[in-house]
């Protein structure tokens, strides 16, 4: 059922990170979660909704790691910035993600005849320990009687694991904070600077260290912790046994419930793609390179090529419009890092830059644009023929499935025509952006705004398809 998948993802989150860097990515982590989680969601509502949370934080772990390109161009307050910003998006995500998936095991514990997870356990607490054996000298100084705590406590397994990974997890997240509010210090402006006198900025590396040190400590306690509680989950038969029988005889006989997931990734795959191709610019290069967008749309082509063979085509397209992407960010940091567009009009080197940059993101855009129609047009198709087997299939004096599917055709597909339009006027300023942005700056703020729009919009005609087709076939569960 998953629950290797979920060891390793668990496993792999058990490294330090330093303010956005981390050398173990956590979005892998929290990928091999989601995919482990995957079958259990079919049917255990409190698991949907960790995976759901799950699946956001590998997101958000992957901004982090496009974040890591920002790193030389960032000041100290911005490094505390992007580390607090992350640092309180992944515990707002993470501790009730970890409650729903346990609140799930629980649940599904009961149904399914479980025993391992609710087994009762010993552990030891050090820090009651180390309370206790100081308590002496507190009694001493205060003059009061210390009452002592418990040094090992007896609790159920799978409380003591939940426990135990929002601990690691937020303690984490701190250790990487904690050394970066060091540059909050006001240091040359405030009191009196010495030859012998330091900034607690100085303190940082020794503050890495440390802390750093510490997270591994507790980072091998997680993964003994988490690897024997999922092990003996995953070893306990007769509770496998059971949720294998239930996905088997429940969940795979349902063809439509698995055409309706797939189509809602496929969607929110192009998603992605289209909010990727906003224009984030520092020191006036593009952050979101297009081989991102690129690589979301081939996702989404991939899945959507189940159901429709031809689908295969758009893959090509956003492939060498991915490879031109790659291109033209090295092209903007060979062109940006001398000049600017007003050298353009003074430099011949750089007008010979400037416009080979502006030919090939010219090329780049045609490559998106046809990708981007060709990926709305399979969509169509795969909606009329989804209409067929999906909703109720029978019809009454009260209801026609005809007339019903025209409908949810005719809605769908005026949208996406919209969309589609929306996507050539985008793609169209998009290529000659350059060619307009040495006259007209302005050209930044329209090109930002009708990307903005369109992706928008986009995401606005993906909702509205998945509520008229494709949710009400995962609501059956």
């Amino acid at each position: 059922m998953g629950f290797g998948l979920v060891i390793a993802g668990f496993v792999l989150l058990f490294n330090p990170v330093l303010n956005v860097i981390d050398l173990v990515p956590d979005a892998l982590g929290f990928l091999l979660i989601v995919i482990g989680l995957t079958r259990m969601s079919f049917f255990i509502g409190k698991v949907e909704q960790a995976r759901d949370l799950f699946s956001k934080l590998a997101m958000l772990e992957a901004a982090k790691c496009v974040m890591i390109l920002t790193i030389p161009y960032a000041s100290g307050s911005d490094i505390v910035l992007q580390t607090f910003v992350f640092g309180l998006g992944e515990a707002l995500l993470f501790v009730p993600a970890v409650n729903y998936l346990f609140e799930g095991l629980s649940f599904a514990g009961l149904w399914y005849n479980a025993s391992a997870m609710y087994e009762k356990k010993t552990f030891k607490r050090p820090m009651n320990a180390l309370f206790n054996r100081m308590s002496p000298l507190i009694s001493r100084i205060t003059k009061k009687k210390i009452r002592k705590h418990p040094e090992r406590v007896n609790v159920e397994w799978i409380t003591y694991v939940r426990e135990q990974l929002i601990f690691f997890y937020i303690f984490r997240i701190c250790a990487t904070l904690i050394p970066e509010l060091t540059e909050l210090q006001m240091y040359e402006n405030i009191g009196d600077v010495t030859a012998f006198s330091r900034s607690l900025a100085y303190y940082k590396p020794f503050l890495y260290v440390v802390l750093s040190a510490i997270v591994l400590i507790l980072g091998i306690r997680h993964i003994r912790t988490v690897s024997s509680f999922f092990k003996a989950v995953r070893n306990d038969k007769p509770f496998l046994h059971a949720m294998e029988e239930k996905y088997r005889n429940d969940i795979l006989p349902r063809d439509t419930f698995f055409i309706a997931r797939g189509m809602k990734q496929s969607m929110a795959c192009f998603s992605a793609s289209v909010f990727c191709c906003i224009v984030v610019t520092i020191d006036d290069m593009n952050v979101l390179v297009g081989a991102i967008s690129a690589g979301f749309l081939i996702g989404a082509a991939v899945i959507l090529k189940r159901y429709i063979p031809a689908a295969k085509w758009v893959i090509p397209f956003a492939a060498v419009r991915g490879v031109l992407g790659l291109v033209n960010m090295v092209l903007q940091y060979d062109y940006y890092v001398d000049y600017t567009e007003e050298a353009v009009k003074y430099v011949d080197k750089a007008y010979t830059q400037y416009y080979r940059l502006a030919a090939f993101e010219c090329a780049e855009y045609v490559f998106a644009a046809i990708a981007v129609i060709l990926y709305m047009f399979f969509l169509l198709k795969a909606i009329k023929a989804h209409l067929a087997v999906c909703g109720i299939q029978h019809e009454n004096a009260m209801y026609s499935k005809r007339n019903r599917d025209i409908e949810t055709y005719n809605t769908a597909g005026g949208k996406l025509l919209l969309s589609t339009v929306m996507a050539v006027i985008n793609f169209i300023l998009a290529g000659s952006y350059h060619y307009i942005m040495v006259n007209m700056t302005l050209i930044v703020v329209i090109n930002t705004a009708v990307t903005v729009i369109w992706a928008v919009y986009t995401w606005h005609t993906v909702n509205v398809i998945n509520d008229m087709l494709y949710n009400k076939e995962i609501q059956i569960f």
